[in-house]
């Protein structure tokens, strides 16, 4: 299992090495969005075919991982053949980082990053243990279902309206949003319909804040996207495994409340870091101020 893992990590890293290596700088966030939609989308559809070939297939059930293993790597071959054709030219791989980037702005970003996803953890880690003894175990299934359709289905659009508004302003509304997520689970169990709303507050948020977030990580350590994407994986996955640890055993003691009040504390602080470096006007959380909003064709 922990070799799968291990693999699954590699995996996603090197594939937005190549997206960030083959497109511009502009088109990191759009780009990356679709890296997501395919992710969720193998991710919801994997679970479903799997289940229809071991019933049907047997012990031959192993040949479906092994087979799209090699497509996959297969596929890769093609890439730099299809990129050159399509007039795509490789990024800057500098090994340098530069001067001005290399500063506390780089530990603010990763502040910002770990803190929203204590928030985002609170309902992928948390709830399904908080959710056994109060739901039913259909109900968490259909929520996580919906969960993967909107971002199957929405990604795209959602990065595009995005991007009307400044980065900072996006932090602060993913967060927020995110936030108010992790607030409406303290009282879901007594309105359970409010749950559906959970789920599009803490999923938006995600697709604004994801895309991002992977984008600035590559602009602040130029020329060497694998760090960048192993540097933020790394600090992702600590987020998520502390607010997962913490989050069971406040279920355990029935406190379930404090760790949701944990994540919408910590996406408040985080989205207060993106409010005070728009009045002061300065990148204090690593991610730059725009003059004007960009445009979107």
């Amino acid at each position: 299992m922990s070799s799968l893992l291990e693999a699954q990590k590699i995996a996603t890293i090197s594939q937005i090495s190549y997206i960030v290596q083959y497109f511009g700088e502009g088109e990191h966030e759009r780009v990356l969005s679709y890296e997501n939609v395919a992710a969720n989308a193998g991710a919801g559809v994997a679970p479903f075919i799997a289940s229809l070939i071991l019933a049907g297939a047997g012990y031959w059930f192993v040949a479906l991982p092994l087979l799209l293993g090699v497509l996959a790597t297969a596929s890769t071959t093609l890439i730099p053949h299809l990129a050159r054709s399509a007039g795509l030219e490789v990024g800057d791989r500098s090994s340098t980082v530069d001067g001005s980037e290399a500063s506390p702005k780089v530990v603010a970003f990763l502040a910002i990053n770990f803190l929203t996803m204590i928030g985002y953890a609170q309902f992928y880690y948390v709830f399904p243990t908080y959710a056994s003894e109060r739901f039913s175990s259909e109900l968490v299934g259909v929520l996580f279902l919906v969960a993967s359709g909107i971002i199957i289905f929405s990604q795209v659009y959602i990065t595009s309206l995005s991007q009307r508004v400044s980065r900072l302003w996006r932090v602060i509304v993913s967060n927020l949003l995110i936030g108010t997520g992790c607030l409406l689970l303290i009282i879901s169990s007594q309105a359970q319909a409010i749950l559906f709303v959970v789920v599009v507050f803490i999923v938006i948020g995600e697709m604004i804040c994801g895309p991002l977030y992977q984008a600035q990580a590559v602009k602040i350590w130029r020329g060497r996207s694998s760090v960048a994407m192993a540097v933020q994986t790394c600090v992702w996955g600590a987020a998520e495994a502390t607010a997962a640890v913490l989050g069971l055993l406040a279920v355990a003691q029935e406190l379930s409340f404090m760790s949701f009040l944990l994540g919408f504390a910590a996406c408040v602080i985080a989205a207060v870091g993106a409010w005070v470096s728009i009045a002061l006007k300065r990148p204090l959380i690593g991610i730059e101020i725009e003059r004007r909003s960009p445009q979107v064709s």
